[in-house]
Formats: structure tokens, sequence, C-alpha cells
């Protein structure tokens, strides 16, 4: 289970979608140790999706791939 502390109001929100209105893909920006990667595990836990992390430089064909895939 994912501890995302002071976070109710966006874990509601999830909580509340369905795999139908969750958005086909999120771009998440912040400082590193800010909860990125945390906040993702709880929704790929939640929806058992894969995932993609792209932190560094995204060229056009991981973009091409990563389209393809999903």
């Amino acid at each position: 289970m994912v501890n995302l502390i002071g976070q109710e109001k966006l874990i509601n929100k999830i909580d509340n979608l369905t795999i139908d209105k969750f958005p086909h893909s999120l771009i998440l920006l912040g400082e590193f140790g800010c909860g990125k990667h945390t906040f993702v595990n709880y929704i790929i836990d939640k929806y058992s999706l894969p995932m993609f992390d792209i932190s560094d430089i995204i060229s056009k064909d991981i973009i091409d791939e990563i389209y393809l895939k999903v």
C-alpha cells in the first residue's frame, strides 16, 4: 500500500475514477523526492497498469514506442 501523506483530496479523486474515465497519459514534473514515483505507484497498483519511466531526454523513437504499446 502506497502512503501519500497530505494528499487525501487527490487520492479520493483517483479512487472515484474508473479505468475508462482515467486520463490516457500523465506528465508529472517536480523536484527530486517530491513523490512523483509514489503517486504513480499508487495509480499503477490500483488500476494494474504498465508504467513507462521516461526521466531522461525523450526521443521521437521512444515516444513512438510508448504510443504503440498503449
